[in-house]
């Protein structure tokens, strides 16, 4: 497994990034190398967000889809470059009972 994270700052039209990418994950729902995927929002300042997906390798990741098109009008800056990780032995759970 490899996960990619995304990193976006959109210094305008918050809910019309989201709906756009919103419509562009259509292309990871439809991609059997994609295994899930997830989107976060910073509480800090509303302006940063992190676009989660987990391939299972690194190989298998989307390069000229469309997907990230469909979102740069929205983006002043990508914060970084996409990344790639692997789960390391370190994980476990919290005491949360809710």
């Amino acid at each position: 497994m490899t996960v990619q994270y995304i990193r976006y700052r959109i210094l305008h039209d918050a809910a019309g990034f989201e709906a756009a990418l919103g419509r562009a994950v259509r292309v990871l729902e439809q991609a059997p190398q994609c295994v899930d995927y997830e989107l976060t929002r910073g509480t800090d300042d509303g302006t940063s967000y992190v676009l989660r997906i987990t391939w299972t390798s690194e190989g298998h990741h989307l390069r000229d889809s469309g997907f990230l098109a469909a979102t740069r009008e929205f983006a002043e800056t990508v914060l970084e470059t996409p990344r790639h990780y692997e789960p390391t032995a370190v994980r476990g759970t919290g005491s949360h009972q809710g």
